[in-house]
């Protein structure tokens, strides 16, 4: 089960809707890190790597995202055909 934390950086006065549209994807969790920072927090928790890679290209294509950055990544847990 791959758990990540992820940075979004949005466009200016974005961070409140960006938060709100990745909090309603399955499988992940978000919160603006300092409010106008332009930044949010996410943390996702999938079943696949498939499913990781889906959820961080949905996020990168929501309106006023800008960048998507890795922070930590654990998918120690996956089976060797999983990776």
């Amino acid at each position: 089960m791959p758990i990540s934390s992820l940075i979004v950086r949005t466009q200016d006065g974005r961070e409140n809707h960006v938060a709100v549209a990745v909090s309603a994807l399955d499988g992940a969790d978000a919160s603006v890190a300092d409010p106008g920072s332009s930044n949010v927090v996410v943390i996702t928790e999938t079943t696949s790597k498939q499913q990781d890679t889906q959820i961080w290209e949905l996020i990168s294509a929501l309106p006023g995202v800008v960048s998507v950055s890795l922070a930590y990544h654990n998918f120690e847990d996956l089976l060797e055909g999983d990776a």
